[in-house]
């Protein structure tokens, strides 16, 4: 059995929206945490024993192993999760209500790299 979560920033509108928007496009799929709650600060530092910063992660528990992506890695494991469709379904959906899944060039997210 596969379990995975989308660790976001709950306190963040935008962040918030996204999170919404993907937890729909997967359908039951995936469940949501927020960065502060103690079950998504637990599985990142599994994930991630050297440490992990205040991003959202996708998080895979399978087997006993967990896999925590975020960034290009992470948006590349959502696309093959939802599929083609799905995939669709979501740029659409993002696009319309003004989100950008990324960052855009050259500009990040200020909560982005800061230690946890």
């Amino acid at each position: 059995m596969v379990n995975r979560y989308l660790v976001h920033d709950a306190r963040c509108p935008r962040c918030l929206r996204l999170a919404v928007l993907i937890d729909e496009a997967a359908g039951g799929r995936l469940a949501l945490l927020d960065l502060r709650d103690p079950y998504a600060i637990t599985l990142l530092e599994w994930a991630c024993p050297s440490g992990w910063h205040r991003a959202p992660y996708l998080i895979t528990l399978q087997s006993g192993a967990v896999r925590a992506r975020t960034g290009w890695r992470g948006i590349a494991h959502l696309a093959w999760m939802l599929g083609l469709s799905g995939s669709w379904t979501l740029w659409r959906k993002t696009r319309r209500a003004g989100l950008r899944l990324l960052p855009r060039a050259g500009r990040s997210d200020p909560r982005a790299g800061v230690p946890h």
